[in-house]
């Protein structure tokens, strides 16, 4: 099975944008994770920030292919990599934010967030 993609992942994005997929979210906590289903067969599950909107979690699609867009936090490389201000990055954080194609995912903001049900 081929990985999911962040183009796969905007093309859904966007057409929930365009009215062309609905949403059922599964309910507002005050914080966490929420679990949000696409009339498509999609889920993303959105980290709630006390009632906003922070960032997409995971993705997964109808075929079962997921993406855990924070699961390299978790890596020692990327405890490594944490430096303090002024010192050069790592190359293993550059290497994630710019190879593997999902930072646009990571940054994405609803630009309606009605469509969300937020």
């Amino acid at each position: 099975m081929e990985p999911l993609t962040a183009d796969e992942i905007l093309a859904v994005l966007h057409s929930v944008e365009r009215g062309e997929v609905t949403i059922e979210n599964l309910g507002h906590g005050y914080s966490g994770d929420e679990e949000c289903r696409l009339s498509n067969g999609w889920r993303f599950w959105i980290f709630n920030d006390c009632y906003e909107w922070d960032y997409i979690d995971r993705v997964e699609t109808p075929d079962g292919r997921s993406v855990n867009l924070w699961a390299f936090m978790k890596k020692p490389e990327w405890r490594e990599c944490r430096m303090p201000v002024g010192r050069e990055r790592n190359s293993y954080l550059d290497a994630i934010e710019n190879a593997d194609g999902m930072t646009a995912i990571r940054v994405y903001k609803a630009p309606s967030a009605n469509a969300w049900g937020w």
